[in-house]
């Protein structure tokens, strides 16, 4: 039998989080819980995990980086072919107006589905090289905006970029 939860409002913002990226944003928490941050990492007790404006940010990271499924390819996850976005066919793609309109388009209805406090505002996407020069990397920039249960504006402006390998998995 399934179980419902909800969590109430953090009473504080995430610890670490400047004013710069939350700039005037209020002084509250996000409705989100917590849970376990990527890449899985080892703490002092348990696994790594994280709450608030952190979490969202890593939700974000593992939604643009994950294969969606299409009509013709599978997505990575078995059991949940959907989630994801379609980044992924960005690939070896010319840097034009046409990668980046794609760019924002499947961010931004990927970020919708599966991450619905976010309403994002900006998106680009770049070609770049990863560290020492070596494979491309696809850079995809956000500034969004973080929304509560209530529809009110939790943390604006916040930006954020995903590096998204550009090599053939």
């Amino acid at each position: 039998m399934p179980v419902e939860a909800s969590y109430p409002l953090a009473p504080d913002a995430p610890s670490g989080s400047s004013s710069s990226s939350t700039a005037g944003s209020p002084a509250r928490g996000i409705v989100t819980g917590s849970g376990l941050l990527a890449p899985f990492r080892r703490g002092p007790a348990d696994f790594v995990s994280g709450s608030g404006l952190t979490l969202i940010q890593n939700m974000i990271a593992q939604v643009l980086g994950t294969r969606a499924s299409t009509d013709y390819t599978p997505g990575e996850l078995p059991w949940r072919g959907s989630f994801g976005s379609l980044l992924h066919f960005l690939r070896h793609r010319p840097n034009d107006a046409v990668t980046r309109e794609l760019a924002r388009v499947w961010t931004t209805e990927a970020l919708a589905r599966w991450v619905p406090q976010v309403r994002v505002k900006e998106v680009d996407a770049r070609r770049d090289t990863g560290p020492l020069g070596q494979p491309s990397i696809i850079l995809v920039i956000l500034r969004y905006d973080i929304v509560g249960s209530r529809g009110e504006i939790l943390f604006r402006d916040v930006p954020q970029n995903v590096s998204l390998l550009d090599a053939a998995a």
